[in-house]
């Protein structure tokens, strides 16, 4: 498997998935590089300083880092008039649930692990409770959704150098 880090500085198209759980806004964000999924991150919506617009799907992500401080990354967007908004640290306004889960799947992503293979580590996870279900349904769904934009992506670039 080729390793995929995660570089201070990277700028990453990133896709926003949402999902409710226990009558809260959550979303998992995949995280893209050279055509392949290689992080994501889960967290409550509700919980940030700043609202993530519905109308937000496509967005970047960006890995920075302060002197003597741990990494952590910012999300940005075009707004309806298109103006870049920034939400600093996003990666530290999620609360803990989950997160552990959410490290580790995307370790495994920068690891090299294929996406299907995830898909399968997903479902073999043990289910405690009906929000376990509903998360793990839910990263499932983003997952895929993920592999079919990608796969779309490749073929339009295909295309395109084929009729150049």
């Amino acid at each position: 498997m080729k390793t995929r880090k995660i570089n201070i500085g990277d700028k990453l198209i990133s896709y926003v998935f949402r999902f409710s759980l226990n009558e809260e806004e959550w979303a998992i964000i995949i995280m893209v590089k050279d055509g392949l999924a290689i992080g994501l991150f889960t967290g409550n919506l509700d919980e940030l300083g700043t609202k993530i617009p519905d109308y937000v799907f496509k967005c970047v992500i960006q890995k920075q880092k302060e002197p003597e401080k741990s990494s952590y990354f910012d999300l940005s967007f075009l707004d309806k008039s298109d103006f870049k908004v920034i939400i600093h640290q996003i990666s530290r306004s999620f609360r803990n649930d989950f997160t552990n889960y959410s490290r580790k799947y995307s370790e495994k992503l920068e690891e090299g692990i294929s996406v299907q293979d995830l898909i399968t580590d997903v479902i073999s996870k043990e289910i405690l409770d009906q929000e376990d279900e509903i998360w793990r349904e839910s990263i499932i769904n983003a997952l895929v959704e993920t592999e079919k934009i990608l796969e779309t992506n490749k073929r339009q670039l295909s295309f395109k150098l084929e009729s150049a």
